[in-house]
């Protein structure tokens, strides 16, 4: 069992819990704001977030390669 704890900040980008979940293979991490648990980034708000913001045209990975620029935050 890992004992890693792997967690997000307020400043978090989509591409950064996106790398997160790969390389680490987990589904969710806590979002951490002034050293307090604010609350929880899961795979499935990512994609949902990711389905509101990606025209039905477009990969999510292609979709994050463009928006280097102005990259959205975690609502």
């Amino acid at each position: 069992m890992n004992t890693d704890i792997y967690h997000f900040m307020p400043t978090s980008m989509i591409r950064d819990a996106l790398q997160l979940f790969v390389e680490k293979n987990i589904s969710g991490a806590p979002l951490i704001a002034d050293e307090r648990l604010a609350g929880f980034v899961s795979d499935g708000y990512v994609l949902a977030h990711l389905g509101r913001e990606v025209p039905l045209y477009t990969t999510p990975y292609s979709f994050l390669a463009e928006r280097r620029q102005g990259e959205s935050e975690f609502d």
